[in-house]
């Protein structure tokens, strides 16, 4: 709802983040995006998103870190670590998303990512 502009655009904008599909982990270097491609620390980056399907949505993962900051906290020094700094931030209209900081999940919208595997391949043209 936050990321609505108006309050009326609440749930097209909750629509528009359903379609933001996870991307996967990506780092900032030097201001470069740079997606990770190790797999074995994909899932590591986190444990709420680490249990999610890499079809996932923004949605889906923001619900899960929700879930596990609002549980009872066993150890307070951890639980800082892992969620103090935790940013979240999405764009709209465009429907991209991340969760985290310098190393992050990403999240575009279906029709964004399809159009951006095509560019990169060279079946989409430009008329």
């Amino acid at each position: 709802m936050l990321g609505s502009i108006r309050t009326k655009d609440s749930v097209n904008t909750i629509m528009q983040f359903e379609r933001a599909k996870y991307q996967g982990r990506y780092s900032l270097l030097a201001g470069v995006e740079m997606q990770l491609d190790d797999a074995r620390h994909e899932r590591e980056f986190d444990s709420a998103i680490a249990r999610l399907p890499l079809t996932h949505n923004f949605i889906e993962g923001l619900a899960a870190l929700i879930d596990d900051a609002s549980k009872p906290i066993q150890d307070l020094q951890l639980f800082f670590e892992r969620f103090a700094k935790l940013n979240v931030s999405c764009s709209s209209p465009s429907g991209d998303a991340r969760i985290g900081d310098l190393e992050f999940a990403k999240y575009s919208p279906i029709e964004t990512s399809r159009k951006r595997s095509q560019e990169r391949s060279g079946k989409l043209r430009i008329s």
